[in-house]
């Protein structure tokens, strides 16, 4: 039987049944080539999480290689020479893939057919998952713990008005800070993303503007004595650097979300406006409240624990009912009643039985895969297993009400096959003098009371 693993990206062990084999293609691996220069990727940054070093009952929490959750993905082999453990596909942008190998991480924007590496500052490791989250690009490493690329907006606008531009600034993604950063909690930063094409020979200016076209702060990439000085206190005081680099490229500069007079600033609606190489660019940018309290977050947190452990204990008890399943199909082609009136009798009802087996394989399969219109059990159980080393993080994570919603679906579909169906199926087969199949006790899956549904299933 094969066991459930801890989420914590140390657990290597694949989930092995009848329904997860491995789909590699036998096609050659795509060859790498470089269609975006690596100057236009490398001040991105990964960022090492501890996440606390706790077991839990579920399973590897990215999408192996044509595994559930990897179906509309490329079949890969190899990049580079490096073999793939684990895919991503970008939910925004069509084509933007990313590949978890034995020597890092790999990013194509062309959906497989050229790669390039996306290790940056990241140390060599074998990355056996890999996902997303909101913005952010999550991998898990063995031995080196979890890395996350906390914004993706630079891979996913990229293309022909950033590279053909003389400067180019990306809009960046929503960002929320505490709800009272006075009360000690760390605003979260808002990144700006700007390529330069050539060395600018003049200064360049970044400027937010609130709604009512009122600039709130400014920036340069002047470096002269004074600025040079409010730079230097700004690092001894623990805030963010308020000096523009001007390396040909892409270019990271992040903002604490402090206003000209040192406040934080408010939320709403704001536009950065950013001119260099004689050219001006404005993308809006959107600042917001996290409203999370520890206590709610931790209630968010003991939902998916729920969700996990619901999702892990019917993944089990659903394997041992396929694995009885091959085994009495194993039966009923191997062993040979003697005589020829038994054998006659024992075909007639292997048959039978057969058909009814396959018929009950379906009705798992169907299950664990899910549908056009419900998720499976396993793409549930990895996104709520995402959604958890999200919330570990200190991030906000996808939405989890979809996923519970579709657990106690899926749930409920597992209680009344394994009450009706494969009670029926064993009467069925007891004709052929095969073994009953295993029931379990599915109500003790997870309780369900009907009221939970309106919070999407995942108790609490």
């Amino acid at each position: 039987m094969p066991r459930l693993c801890v989420i914590a990206f140390v657990c290597m062990t694949a989930f092995a049944s009848p329904l997860v084999a491995s789909a590699q293609s036998d096609q050659k691996a795509p060859t790498s080539e470089v269609p975006v220069n690596p100057s236009q990727i490398s001040a991105m940054r990964w960022r090492h999480v501890d996440l606390p070093n706790e077991p839990h009952h579920g399973q590897p929490v990215g999408a192996p290689v044509g595994g559930p959750g990897a179906k509309d993905s490329p079949a890969l082999k190899s990049v580079e020479g490096s073999q793939v453990r684990s895919v991503a596909e970008d939910p925004l942008r069509k084509g933007l893939l990313f590949a978890g190998t034995d020597r890092g991480v790999y990013v194509s924007f062309d959906r497989a057919n050229h790669f390039q590496s996306l290790q940056l500052n990241m140390p060599a490791a074998s990355v056996r998952h890999l996902f997303i989250q909101q913005n952010a690009l999550f991998a898990g490493t063995e031995g080196h713990g979890l890395w996350i690329i906390d914004d993706l907006a630079p891979l996913r606008q990229i293309g022909a008005d950033s590279v053909d531009a003389p400067s180019f600034l990306f809009k960046p993604s929503p960002v929320m800070r505490a709800s009272n950063p006075a009360s000690g909690a760390a605003p979260a930063e808002l990144v700006f993303y700007y390529e330069l094409k050539s060395a600018p020979a003049r200064e360049l200016t970044l400027e937010i503007h609130d709604s009512h076209g009122k600039s709130v702060r400014r920036f340069t990439s002047f470096a002269g004595k004074t600025a040079a000085a409010e730079d230097a206190a700004a690092k001894s005081a623990s805030q963010k650097s308020s000096i523009l680099s001007k390396n040909i490229g892409l270019n990271r500069f992040a903002w604490d979300l402090r206003s000209a007079d040192g406040g934080f600033i408010e939320p709403g609606q704001y536009e950065a406006i950013f001119i260099g190489n004689d050219s001006l660019m404005k993308q809006p940018v959107s600042i917001s409240i996290d409203s999370r309290t520890p206590e709610l977050q931790a209630l968010e947190l003991k939902r998916v624990d729920s969700g996990i452990t619901a999702s892990a204990t019917a993944i089990d008890q659903m394997t041992n009912l396929r694995n009885a399943i091959a085994d009495r199909v194993r039966t009923i082609h191997t062993e040979k009643p003697p005589g020829k009136a038994a054998a006659t009798q024992r075909l007639e009802h292997g048959q039978e039985s057969a058909a009814a087996l396959h018929d009950l394989d379906l009705k798992v399969t169907k299950i664990f895969d899910g549908d056009a219109v419900t998720p499976g059990l396993l793409a549930v159980h990895r996104e709520l297993s995402q959604a958890r080393i999200a919330i570990q993080a200190g991030m906000i994570p996808d939405p989890v009400n979809p996923s519970c919603s579709a657990l106690e679906t899926n749930l409920a579909a597992w209680r009344d096959l394994d009450a009706h169906a494969v009670p029926e199926t064993s009467t069925l087969i007891a004709k052929s003098s095969l073994a009953a199949l295993p029931t379990a006790t599915v109500m003790s899956i997870m309780a369900m009371p009907q009221e939970s549904s309106a919070s999407g299933g995942c108790a609490p």
